[in-house]
């Protein structure tokens, strides 16, 4: 478990310099996609708050462009980090908008987005038992996901 929690601490530190190269380039569709990581990461370190402020500035690159199936993945990523945070129905409402994403961009099964869908609908029914979700759920997907 500390091996995967160092791998996922490694993740935010090589995302952070990214980002700060992304933004000045000018290149948002890229900076959307580093915030996307980001939110996920932070997430399952249990840093809700920081993956908040990563999950609305990324939304918003997403949702002013035309990158439907940049905006579906990041879609999946608030899912995930809603569940991790013990809110069941913002991770279902927000992977409810990325399944209506993926239907209207035809993404496939697998495809990128069909793949991160298919993961979170096998995920968040364990998000769902039990009040506070927390300790089941992260300890389940930092096992899975993060490769411990």
């Amino acid at each position: 478990m500390q091996a995967a929690a160092g791998r996922t601490a490694e993740a935010v530190a090589s995302h952070q310099p990214a980002l700060a190269l992304a933004r000045p380039l000018g290149n948002r569709r890229a900076e959307a996609q580093i915030l996307g990581h980001l939110v996920v990461a932070l997430a399952r370190l249990g840093q809700h708050g920081a993956a908040r402020l990563h999950v609305q500035q990324g939304l918003a690159i997403l949702r002013a462009g035309s990158d439907l199936l940049s905006l579906g993945l990041m879609l999946c990523g608030v899912a995930e980090c809603e569940a991790l945070d013990g809110q069941p129905d913002a991770a279902a409402a927000a992977l409810s908008e990325a399944r209506a994403l993926a239907a209207k961009s035809q993404a496939g099964h697998a495809s990128e987005l069909g793949l991160a869908l298919a993961r979170l609908q096998t995920m968040l029914p364990l998000a769902s038992r039990g009040a506070g979700l927390g300790r089941d759920y992260a300890s389940w997907i930092r096992r899975s996901a993060c490769g411990g």
